[in-house]
């Protein structure tokens, strides 16, 4: 397993080309060797190649990306030839388009016959499709999860999948187990922690934090998971809360290196 960020953590610090190019920089000095490219605004051609001479420079690997993809036709022409420029062979589908309505299993059909056709088209190109979920891939229609959807053709794709072990945990679903019986379509492992805050005399909230500061066991879950063969470990946080980004990402990234 190899530790990226998802830069979608610094969405808010990634504005401009020279915010982006700080970005980078900091990370680097933080021990980071690789990102996920997620969170930038405006994926024009000289934006990219901004970003892949910088990585290229300083020696940032790119794992992946998220692209803003409104629907899988999104992914054109301009995107392939992006993603060569950055050297990256894992495009995202960061979450289920707009277009399609979450509460209708039909809807997530017609999602994944998408995702299939686009996989094998991006797979001539050597680059790999994969899918984040989310909650809501969870929740129940007629007796069945969405995800079971998405799941029962995809021996037939090269489509993979982002496990994000947040989301599984927030959906009550045990994230050990199901990466152990999912983790042959596993291309990356998004690895975000939970804590439990306290909003009142009975009231609690689950809000991000830095791993291994939260309530998800991930000295057991990695120890269970180490031998998958999952190539990636992403490690993320999508708020913050007043703290020192740049601080939690770098608690975080210590962490795992001293556990995995």
């Amino acid at each position: 397993m190899r530790i990226a960020l998802n830069l979608y953590a610094l969405r808010h610090h990634l504005k401009n080309d020279k915010q982006i190019v700080e970005v980078l920089h900091q990370l680097k000095s933080m021990g980071y060797e690789a990102i996920q490219l997620s969170g930038i605004p405006e994926w024009t051609n000289d934006r990219i190649a901004l970003i892949a001479s910088t990585c290229r420079d300083i020696g940032l690997e790119i794992a992946g990306t998220h692209p803003r993809l409104t629907s899988l036709e999104s992914i054109t022409p301009s995107i392939i030839e992006q993603h060569k420029m950055l050297q990256s062979h894992i495009l995202g589908i960061g979450s289920m388009p707009e277009k399609y309505n979450r509460q209708d299993l039909t809807h997530y059909q017609d999602f994944i016959l998408s995702c299939h056709r686009s996989a094998r088209l991006l797979k001539d190109q050597n680059i790999t499709l994969t899918y984040h979920h989310h909650a809501f891939e969870f929740s129940k229609i007629q007796g069945l999860y969405p995800m079971d959807i998405i799941l029962q053709t995809m021996h037939q794709s090269p489509l993979m999948l982002e496990v994000d072990v947040y989301w599984l945990q927030y959906a009550g679903i045990n994230p050990i187990a199901f990466i152990q019986k999912y983790y042959h379509h596993i291309a990356m492992l998004h690895i975000k922690d939970m804590k439990i805050a306290i909003t009142g005399h009975w009231g609690t909230i689950q809000q991000f934090c830095p791993i291994g500061e939260g309530n998800i066991q991930y000295r057991q879950l990695i120890s269970q998971v180490r031998a998958l063969d999952i190539p990636w470990l992403i490690i993320g946080q999508d708020e913050f809360y007043g703290s020192d980004p740049y601080e939690d990402l770098r608690k975080s990234l210590s962490f795992v290196k001293s556990i995995i």
